[in-house]
């Protein structure tokens, strides 16, 4: 979980240095995108930083925001393709980690049963 905690925090931290204008996406100034292209990456920012002090933490609400944080981009990605592209690479990835998530929390249900 920790692992996955730190990859998160990174995802989130890349949403800021857009926010802020900071790399590679900083051609355009994050003031002058799409509303909608702000609203994605304003959500993103927030909500996969938070999801990733839960995951560090261990704790419920952290798995939570972490699924919802996943299913939200996978979803807004499969309706809003031009607003946030998706690979197959990132689609298999979401999905193995998913899986890996549920398959651990099973695993840590089962052991304390």
């Amino acid at each position: 979980m920790r692992l996955l905690s730190v990859i998160w925090m990174i995802k989130g931290l890349m949403a800021w240095s857009i926010i802020f204008g900071v790399g590679p996406e900083a051609a355009i100034p994050f003031e002058n995108r799409l509303l909608s292209f702000q609203a994605v990456t304003v959500y993103f920012a927030v909500i996969d930083l938070v999801a990733a002090v839960g995951l560090w933490l261990t704790s419920t609400w952290g798995g939570v925001l972490w699924l919802l944080a996943c299913i939200s981009q996978l979803l807004l990605g499969f309706f809003f393709p031009r607003l946030l592209p998706l690979s197959l690479p990132l689609l298999v990835s979401y999905g193995g980690l998913i899986l890996a998530y549920f398959v651990a929390t099973w695993l840590a249900e089962v052991e304390n049963a």
